[in-house]
């Protein structure tokens, strides 16, 4: 019969290497481009998706140019995150770092028209019958 005999010294561990990742492209910002999204990014208007993809490429944008790894750190996101809005701000400019459509179905009612829809709360007027109440036929 043979038996195993268990490894007196285990192997050490393997130090792996890793996956290369691509240098960042660099990120050049027009004086005129940093006061649209240093404005942007400090408006209460703006809504906060949009805020943060301006702090986030002013960021990317700054003197030291940083890796997408330490925007992402100094961001508290993903690199990927950072990847993202960097290439499509690089493709786009400033209205890449706006929402896409979404997938789907367009919506059948705008939000500006919802005045218009009917509800079915203001077309009954009457108070609901209680138990005894006659009902009509």
């Amino acid at each position: 019969m043979l038996t195993r005999r268990p490894y007196l010294f285990p192997s050490p561990p393997v130090r792996r290497a890793t996956m290369p990742v691509p240098f960042a492209s660099p990120l050049r910002v027009t004086d005129d481009e940093r006061q649209g999204l240093e404005s942007l990014a400090r408006a209460h208007s703006t809504p906060q998706a949009l805020a943060f993809r301006c702090r986030l490429i002013l960021r990317a944008a700054a003197p030291d140019a940083p890796p997408n790894l330490r925007v992402a750190t100094d961001m508290h996101c993903h690199r990927q995150t950072v990847r993202l809005w960097r290439t499509r701000y690089l493709a786009h400019g400033l209205a890449g770092l706006q929402d896409a459509p979404r997938p789907g179905r367009p919506r059948r009612f705008s939000p500006l028209g919802a005045h218009r829809r009917p509800v079915a709360r203001d077309a009954y007027t009457g108070r609901p019958p209680l138990p005894g109440d006659a009902v009509e036929p």
